[in-house]
């Protein structure tokens, strides 16, 4: 539910930043203290929509990862029962949900270096990156269960 909110956040966000930017240099004849105006705010809604989208990336981040723990979680199991097959296609997909993660967390961390000096962008950079590190984790445990390599 949080990644819904961050994303809508996000692009009404850009979208205000679009329409005030727009509307501020496009628009007959407005007076130089209307542009000024319109483009501070879309500047600062681009700003905080570039902020929101860095919750995008960590909310992402941790639901991919834990997508990615559970299916490693269900290959160990699969694997136990003698289903080689499910194990197989539970750690293929755990491995790409680990992807999915580890992009997104590099995002996070691009987005929260730039606003570095905030306190709860860096908290999110930190719990979207050890979402990511769990998941790695789990597929690395999962890999020596199974005795496979499935980068190849």
């Amino acid at each position: 539910m949080a990644l819904l909110g961050w994303t809508w956040l996000a692009v009404s966000l850009f979208g205000m930043s679009g329409y005030c930017i727009g509307a501020a240099l496009l628009t007959d004849r407005p007076s130089t203290g209307d542009r000024v105006g319109g483009v501070l705010v879309g500047v600062g809604s681009a700003l905080s929509g570039v902020m929101a989208s860095a919750f995008v990336f960590a909310a992402l981040t941790e639901v991919c990862a834990a997508g990615a723990a559970n299916a490693a979680d269900s290959a160990r199991k699969r694997w136990v029962q003698g289903q080689r097959g499910a194990a197989r296609l539970n750690l293929r997909y755990a491995v790409s949900a680990a992807r999915v993660a580890s992009v997104s967390a590099v995002l996070v961390g691009l987005v929260t270096g730039l606003f570095g000096f905030l306190a709860i962008g860096k908290r999110a950079a930190d719990r979207a990156h050890d979402a990511h590190e769990h998941a790695e984790s789990e597929i690395a445990r999962t890999r020596s269960t199974l005795g496979e390599n499935l980068d190849s």
